[in-house]
């Protein structure tokens, strides 16, 4: 694969396409001879979150009229408009998946994944075994371990106030413990480079852990679904249509607080997450059938200030169709860049190096279209080529 300094490729989409590997019922096995190790990590933070102006609704009423407030365009309901600032010091229990080839070599590359808002770790292995969704196997494949997890608040991880503490700012400090535990605490397995890779919230994360504990601490980034445009918010939490997650699905959320809360439904998730009719129909079914939640504490703080410290590669790929960070079109200029993928350089301005890609006919969630294979393709050429 050509090297991609500073400019933009696309992907032109095959018309033929295999069905999905897994709905949740039949999995193929997979060739790949690899181990994942379940654990729960118990994480130390100590941290300052915003003190927002908002509370936990009493009623999807008011939830409703909070979303409203949120999204209007005199909105007074923002991290602009903190109060101040709430300390936070606790400890959380991190769910997390390590999976190691069966020949991975001593010194061998760590990728480090930390997936977005809507989804939970399983958007690393979409599909499952023998899936073409599933990222994990492409990091496998290319003799790479990888670390996935559910952040804070998401799936089996801990789901404290939403309000309060599951923030940008604690979860970047949970990711960077989180590293410092993979480097001491894996018996029998010594890591030498770490890529960082997020999708969307995750790689907002990926650059606040080198903003603020050291821009060494990744070898490389790929910042995924991501760009510095901010004007797709709003128009994106509207269009959740977002439950109080407790009501909506009683079965896999009771207990939660009410500042947690779920997409509507599956036309929700396509609008968002998905562009027609570039993808297969049972990824979007099965994505849907992934219960996912958010927190109203982190659609508040969603934003990455620069990066100013990290100096090495970066990597950014986001479907041109993109909805929250493009405004479904990737090719707009952005703050003097080319186009809005480009202008994410404005948030790792020291990169060394700074490759773009975006695949064509491809919306938010790039680990579900048909554009997916070929996108994986370019990741790991991309991390092998800087490592």
């Amino acid at each position: 694969m050509p090297t991609l300094p500073h400019r933009l490729a696309l992907l032109f989409l095959s018309l033929s396409s295999p069905l999905l590997a897994a709905r949740g019922h039949s999995v193929r096995a997979s060739p790949l001879a690899y181990n994942c190790t379940q654990t729960t990590i118990p994480i130390s933070v100590s941290t300052q979150t915003l003190d927002l102006p908002l509370r936990e609704p009493q009623s999807q009423l008011e939830l409703t009229g909070t979303i409203t407030q949120i999204v209007s365009t005199t909105s007074n309901v923002t991290a602009a408009a903190a109060t101040g600032l709430i300390s936070v010091n606790a400890t959380y229990q991190i769910y997390s998946e390590l999976c190691i080839p069966a020949r991975f070599a001593p010194g061998g590359v760590l990728e480090f994944a930390i997936h977005g808002v809507r989804y939970d770790h399983t958007y690393w292995n979409f599909g499952g075994p023998g899936s073409k969704y599933n990222y994990v196997e492409a990091a496998i494949n290319s003799g790479h371990a990888i670390f996935i997890y559910d952040r804070l608040g998401v799936g089996k991880s801990s789901k404290p106030d939403g309000v309060r503490e599951v923030q940008r700012a604690t979860e970047v400090q949970i990711a960077a413990r989180l590293l410092e535990h993979l480097r001491s605490n894996t018996p029998g397995v010594t890591f030498g480079k770490v890529v960082g890779i997020g999708h969307s919230f995750g790689s907002s994360q990926i650059i606040g852990v080198v903003d603020q504990f050291g821009g060494d601490l990744f070898d490389a980034v790929v910042l995924t679904g991501f760009s510095p445009f901010g004007g797709g918010l709003a128009s994106t939490i509207a269009a959740f249509g977002f439950s109080i997650a407790r009501e909506k699905d009683p079965v896999h959320f009771a207990g939660l607080p009410s500042s947690y809360i779920a997409s509507e439904g599956m036309p929700n998730d396509q609008l968002i997450f998905f562009h027609f009719p570039a993808f297969e129909p049972e990824a979007l079914e099965l994505s849907s059938q992934t219960p996912g939640t958010a927190t109203l504490g982190e659609l508040l703080t969603q934003a990455a200030p620069p990066a100013t410290g990290y100096h090495n590669p970066a990597l950014v790929v986001t479907g041109d169709k993109d909805f929250i960070f493009c405004g479904g079109n990737c090719f707009q200029p952005l703050n003097g860049s080319a186009n809005m993928v480009a202008a994410t350089r404005d948030l790792v301005p020291n990169a060394r190096e700074f490759d773009i890609y975006i695949p064509a006919e491809t919306g938010h969630a790039v680990n579900m279209h048909l554009s997916t294979p070929s996108t994986y393709g370019v990741i790991q050429d991309w991390i092998k080529r800087q490592l």
